[in-house]
Parts: structure tokens; C-alpha cells; sequence
């Protein structure tokens, strides 16, 4: 395959453990001898502005999973710079499972308030349907957010009827910006959002 990936990642204690296959096999069983895979260290917004425009197919954010939210991450200065990075029909995703936050109307106001709008969909439960009682005890589906240029690059992800939804963004919903961000407009209000 001519795939290659590139990993950003904060914490160089993460990524030592990432790249050690007596601890995590995932990298190692996925990329054998490392040359289709790079890790690079450092803050993944500074650094993926530093890539060559237009080399990348497939952006994919996982950092959200925490109490501590990277929050530059989530602007519409950060927006630009990814899709500054896509190729053409290049797809930009984020993984947004979270506890105590609620990411979906921030990135579908961020798609929207471009002046040249993303086409923006979610899926809230990749792994399948959770009951109450799961729920109770701390478990949650997989919710993730597609954004593309137009509505053919997401392919059969956009058909009626799939996993996947348009989002909409609540109006009034200000998109955040590297000067202005509420954390408390994501904040979810009950258990069961």
C-alpha cells in the first residue's frame, strides 16, 4: 500500500509507548518495519501547520476524551489550518466521545460559519447501542464527526437512512476562535446527552 501516516503526538512518553511492541502492539502489527508511520512530538496544531499543504487524504482528532480539552484544537484558526493540509476531497475527522462535554454543536458551527461552508455530519454510536444500565455504569458509544468540502467526498457515509447524520448548528451557536471560546455552551446538562 502507498498509505503513509503520520501520528501527532504531545506527550513522548505516549508516544515511547506506543512504539514499544512489548507494551502496545497496534503500531508495530500495523506498520512492521515503521516506514509507512511517523510520530511526531510536539503540540499537533503547531506542528501539522508546518506540513506541506494539500498532503494529507485523512485528518482524524482524538484528543477530546478528557477533562483537560485542548481547546485551540477546536477554533476556527485551527479549522483553517486543516483544511489548509487536506487534498482535494480530503476528509477531516473527529472523534468527540466525552463524558461531561457535547462537541457537535461547536463543530457543526464551525463547518457552517466558513465563508465557504463544510458539509458536516455526526454518528453517535459506532459500537453499537448501549442500555440504561450500561450507560449507568460509565459505558458510552463511540460519537464521531465528518467534515468535507462537498457532500460527494463523504461517498456512502451521506446516504439516507445510514449511521451518519447532517448536523445543523443551533442558531446563535458562536464558533469558537482563538480569542473567544465557552466551554460552558458544550457543557452537557444530563447524563443521558
Amino acid at each position: 500500500s502507498d498509505q503513509h501516516w503520520t501520528f501527532f503526538e504531545i506527550d513522548p512518553e505516549v508516544a515511547r509507548i506506543a512504539g514499544d511492541p512489548t507494551l502496545f502492539t497496534f503500531l508495530s502489527d500495523a506498520f512492521p518495519n515503521d516506514s509507512r508511520m511517523d510520530i511526531v512530538i510536539g503540540d499537533a496544531r503547531l506542528n501539522l501547520a508546518k506540513a506541506e499543504d494539500s498532503s494529507f487524504d485523512l485528518i482524524v482528532l482524538d484528543a477530546f476524551s478528557s477533562d483537560s480539552v485542548p481547546i485551540h484544537l477546536l477554533t476556527q484558526e485551527a479549522l483553517e489550518i486543516y483544511l489548509s493540509k487536506l487534498t482535494e476531497g480530503g476528509l477531516l475527522v473527529f472523534h468527540i466521545s466525552n463524558r461531561h462535554l457535547d462537541f457537535r454543536e461547536l463543530l457543526a458551527s464551525l463547518a457552517k460559519g466558513r465563508v465557504d461552508p463544510l458539509v458536516c455530519y455526526g454518528c453517535d454510536d459506532l459500537v453499537g447501542a448501549q442500555s440504561r444500565r450500561e450507560r449507568n455504569e460509565g459505558k458510552m458509544g463511540s460519537q464521531w464527526v465528518i467534515m468535507a468540502r462537498k457532500v460527494s467526498d463523504l461517498g456512502s457515509l451521506a446516504e439516507p437512512g445510514g449511521r451518519w447524520h447532517k448536523m445543523i448548528p443551533r442558531i446563535g451557536f458562536e464558533p469558537w476562535t482563538d480569542d473567544y471560546a465557552d466551554i460552558l455552551s458544550i457543557w452537557k446538562t444530563t447524563s443521558s446527552d
